[in-house]
């Protein structure tokens, strides 16, 4: 991993301060709840024990009647269009009046008339005009008012959507009003009766025919059953007991709405987008979906509930408490208020959170930069030093540039300049020492050899003249190896001043290729150069006495049944020449050492009795090769059957 990417996984730990200010804001909101459910219960518990006594001094308040049709009050008037979003929310919960769910009947009243809402699911479609002979075989809805006047019957049936088709059926039939609408679950039936009409108990069935002729299925018992209307004195009682910026319920025993007084305050409660994740994450939350039979506030007590009301944006607090008389359950009061309390913590976490991933972006935008200076300086600090072993010897340290930074990478950078410029010297040092031991063991050897002149002329017996005959021979051998050293010194003077000139490299390389046929005989000698011109700046004399070295080189190690390739190509940067042989190949590790002076891979054996080998002529290959910008390197053949020596030149640079 990359140390930027390790500095902002690091930054990533950062985030611990968001999540202990999620975990204490979360606290916090789990307090705020706790007390106003509490405080909620408390006042509900006030308001039950009022209730409860209000209906033991009249009974009439809230009278039983089991398996009845509840009426709510509507607040505003409701227009016959088939739609219910004008309807009270009391009234939300359809009431179901056949066992496969197939019709609902909601009710109520609005400006004295009395209002109902039908829902019939029918996907069979076959409909007819409530007044046409068709209608006994199409789909309908038959209504049943039980009144002070007699009890009518009423076919409700239309053929298409719109203002809604009635037919008497029987009995004093009222004169009814509504709106036809269908969809794709099946229709809808919304009709007004009179104002001042006040049925006692109404029956419903739905029939529904599936094909012409046939017998329709019927949905619904059609069972009489009575109107609860709450009486204008239980509203006023529950008005006046509910809490301001409350809404205050009352079901009846079945726990069907009845009657509703109050309303949320406008402003309280409000839920933001990312307040919702926050909820979700908190839980206790649920969605706005109230129990349309009650039955768990009947069956028991329920704690208070959390819900979310108006898609999501408001946050409101439930509880209900049953209604006993003598052990009776008489109804359900539910109170409900939205939650102000909780936008304190709203506000608190949104700081929290807003300054906490600020700090947390900030640290991490500055640890990425920091990052990418550090893994710059890094990077750079790397290429000069790869660049300064690419120049390698007394080169190694020019170009090298020390940082001025008081940091560990500008102490590092500065020991890597002083460590370059030891070895420079080093170097330096090593390339004068064959010139200075030439020079200081001219003057040993020549007293030696002198000596030993002397003692020959004494005439030595034949038992003493073996041991001068072998002094005479070291002496020979260590004035070929001062030799030998003063020839390179000159060498590298010479190729430091050698002029360049313009010429043509392949008809060099291919001269001196031929030439070496003789030398290389009885060895196959392959030369491999382009037929067109290669023009080339440089020094001609050291390309032909890094040949002779590298073919000198070849010719030692390859055996008489071998060959020998001489090869002209071309690389990225220039010209390269390449010396192949077969024979043995290179030791592991021992490729670039080849070319350092005083190096050889020669077994000492080939040297015995012979001049000995000082490994200089690679060394000066060496610095042929760099003296025209390019470099020298020695690899096995990819068969492994010999070795190849490649130089690639750029050329020497052009006078001004």
């Amino acid at each position: 991993m990359r140390l930027r990417q390790q500095l902002v996984l690091l930054a990533a730990a950062a985030l611990a301060l968001p999540a202990a200010g999620w975990v204490l804001v979360r606290e916090l909101e789990a307090q705020l709840r706790r007390g106003q459910e509490a405080q909620q219960s408390a006042t509900l518990e006030v308001m039950n024990r009022a209730m409860e006594r209000a209906l033991l001094r009249d009974p009439g308040l809230l009278p039983l009647a089991p398996g009845g049709i509840t009426v709510p009050e509507s607040s505003g008037p409701i227009e016959l269009d088939g739609y219910d979003s004008d309807w009270p929310q009391t009234a939300g919960s359809a009431r179901a009046l056949d066992s496969s769910g197939r019709l609902h009947l909601r009710a109520a009243r609005s400006e004295q008339a009395l209002h109902l809402l039908i829902d019939v699911a029918d996907t069979s479609r076959l409909r007819a005009e409530a007044a046409q002979p068709e209608a006994q075989y199409a789909d309908r809805v038959e209504l049943d008012l039980d009144t002070l006047d007699g009890r009518a019957r009423l076919r409700l049936a239309n053929a298409a959507p719109g203002a809604l088709s009635v037919q008497a059926l029987g009995g004093p039939a009222p004169r009814v009003s509504g709106h036809w609408q269908e969809d794709a679950a099946g229709y809808r039936i919304e009709l007004r009766l009179p104002p001042g009409l006040r049925p006692l108990a109404l029956g419903l069935q739905a029939i529904d025919h599936a094909r012409p002729g046939e017998a329709g299925q019927r949905l619904g018992d059609g069972l009489l059953r009575p109107l609860r209307e709450p009486e204008p004195a239980l509203s006023e009682l529950l008005a006046a007991l509910c809490p301001q910026a409350h809404i205050c319920e009352l079901q009846d025993g079945e726990g069907h709405p009845l009657l509703q007084v109050g309303e949320l305050a406008a402003d309280a409660g409000q839920v933001s987008g990312w307040r919702r994740l926050f909820t979700a994450v908190l839980g206790g939350i649920e969605p706005a979906n109230p129990d349309p039979t009650g039955a768990s506030a009947i069956d028991g007590v329920e704690p208070p509930r959390w819900r979310a009301i108006e898609d999501g944006n408001r946050l409101q607090l439930s509880d209900r408490a049953r209604i006993e008389i003598e052990g009776e359950t008489r109804g359900v009061l539910v109170l409900r208020q939205a939650s102000a309390a909780l936008l304190l913590a709203d506000r608190a976490l949104l700081r929290v959170l807003g300054v906490s991933l600020a700090v947390v972006l900030l640290l991490a935008g500055l640890l990425y930069l920091f990052a990418g200076r550090l893994s710059a300086r890094i990077r750079r600090l790397s290429q000069q030093a790869e660049a300064a072993l690419a120049r390698g010897g007394a080169d190694a340290a020019r170009g090298f540039e020390r940082s001025a930074a008081v940091d560990e990478l500008g102490e590092l950078s500065r020991s890597f300049g002083t460590l370059l410029d030891e070895v420079a010297g080093y170097t330096a040092y090593l390339r004068s020492l064959a010139g200075t031991l030439s020079h200081e063991l001219h003057t040993p050897l020549a007293v030696v050899r002198g000596s030993l002149d002397n003692l020959e002329a004494q005439g030595l017996p034949a038992a003493s003249r073996v041991y001068l005959d072998r002094a005479r021979a070291g002496s020979e051998r260590l004035a070929a190896i001062v030799r030998a050293m003063g020839e390179s010194s000159r060498i590298e003077r010479a190729i430091a001043s050698a002029e360049p000139e313009d010429f043509d490299l392949a008809a060099l390389v291919r001269a001196c290729g031929e030439g070496y046929r003789e030398l290389l005989a009885p060895r196959a000698l392959e030369v491999r150069v382009p037929a067109q011109p290669i023009l080339f700046h440089g020094a001609p004399d050291l390309i032909v006495q890094a040949l002779d070295k590298l073919v000198d080189n070849a010719r030692s190690f390859c055996p008489h049944e071998g060959s020998v390739r001489i090869e002209l190509g071309a690389s990225a940067q220039g010209p390269r020449i390449a010396v192949a042989n077969t024979g043995p190949t290179l030791a592991p590790g021992r490729h670039e050492k080849l070319f350092d002076a005083l190096v050889s891979q020669r077994p000492r054996g080939v040297a015995a009795g012979s001049a000995p080998h000082l490994g200089l002529g690679l060394h000066i290959v060496r610095l042929v090769a760099e003296r025209h910008a390019g470099s020298a390197r020695a690899a096995n053949l990819a068969d492994g059957s010999g070795v190849e020596f490649t130089l690639d030149l750029r050329g020497m640079p052009r006078a001004r």
